[in-house]
């Protein structure tokens, strides 16, 4: 009989740690796998194969009666007894730590910088992450060397176990194409949700200003910031497109010359590791993320100067040699560094020896 792994996270809309999940679950087949979420949002259902889905179809306000959500995922544990519980994000963290016995090992990955986390905002949610960590040690996962190092130093204690466990790029999926810098129009492209983090307003006022050149910026992805974004490309004038969700990202991103995000924070984003993979040159905010996944083999800009971005996507108009020289370094990271491959074999080497620990 296989171990049974009970992956526990907010919800499954698409973002980078939701794909990572479903990603692990359909990859690594000696465990039986069961996803649970505290709300009932699923954009894979079509993608999750032999993998068991629980919602507990919470609304955000339950979260306020924290000892119901924790009772009610008390009863899920019982019910499934798995072997070992992989909780992911803030909140989930915080209820497994509540939930799960000592005698069921615990992992939980933080997939950001806290300091830059909404949540963190608030004392109450500070003091919970702090009292349950001390409550319930748990193997903890961090997704680059930077979060890792915050969230030690911000829980104020050493965990038993800590690893960074780098995100990774599907390279069966994401295959590079023959990209070139066309001579009529240069196509660039951004993807993420469309919220407060992305920061995707400041990419139509870099694209604002170059209203003159022959350039042209596809943004992909959701959400509730859609308004506000198509509302600001309509003031500006800036020849940036919405293109909504979509999940057949490797047959679109060929088409593009070059990726370009502007966020203000990121774990380790799965969205540039995939450009990475396919040999798309990469124009990046300058924070320490970014900067941990592809090293020197970027185009930064500093978050509080749109003139610089615009320079760098005019840099990448006119030295595409450079720009091919930068994307095959960072087509030779991933391969080297952020492959599914490696990914899996850490993760399961970590919960072994959280089973033995």
């Amino acid at each position: 009989m296989k171990p049974k792994l009970v992956h526990f996270i907010f919800n499954l809309g698409r973002g980078g740690a939701e794909t990572l999940v479903v990603n692990v679950c359909n990859s690594m087949k000696e465990y039986d796998h069961t996803i649970v979420t505290l709300f009932d949002v699923n954009h894979f259902k079509a993608e999750l194969r032999a993998v068991n889905y629980i919602s507990m179809n919470l609304k955000l306000r339950d979260l306020i009666f924290l000892p119901v959500v924790v009772q009610r995922f008390k009863k899920i544990i019982k019910n499934i007894k798995p072997d070992l519980v992989h909780a992911h994000l803030l909140w989930p963290v915080v209820v497994a730590r509540l939930a799960v016995p000592k005698s069921i090992p615990l992992v939980t990955t933080i997939h950001g910088y806290v300091s830059q986390l909404v949540d963190y905002r608030k004392w109450y949610f500070r003091w919970l992450d702090r009292y349950t960590f001390k409550k319930r040690p748990s193997t903890v996962l961090a997704v680059s060397k930077g979060a890792l190092a915050e969230y030690v130093d911000f829980l104020g204690s050493e965990p038993n176990q800590k690893y960074v466990l780098y995100t990774f790029a599907d390279t069966e999926k994401f295959t590079p194409a023959e990209n070139k810098v066309r001579g009529d129009v240069v196509r660039l492209v951004s993807v993420g949700a469309l919220r407060y983090q992305k920061n995707q307003s400041m990419l139509i006022d870099i694209m604002a200003e170059l209203k003159d050149k022959p350039v042209v910026l596809d943004i992909y992805g959701r959400g509730d910031l859609e308004a506000d974004l198509q509302s600001r490309i309509k003031e500006t004038g800036a020849a940036v497109n919405l293109m909504g969700q979509v999940s057949n990202l490797p047959e679109l991103l060929p088409g593009y010359d070059a990726m370009i995000m502007s966020s203000f924070y990121e774990g380790f984003s799965i969205g540039v590791l995939e450009a990475m993979a396919m040999k798309l040159p990469l124009i990046l905010s300058d924070i320490p993320s970014f900067n941990e996944q592809c090293g020197n083999n970027a185009l930064y800009f500093p978050l509080n100067d749109v003139k610089a971005g615009a320079h760098q996507i005019l840099t990448i108009l006119n030295d595409p040699a450079h720009a091919k020289q930068n994307a095959e370094a960072c087509y030779k990271l991933v391969h080297t560094q952020f492959t599914k491959k490696q990914h899996l074999q850490s993760l399961n080497q970590i919960y072994q020896q959280a089973n033995n620990g």
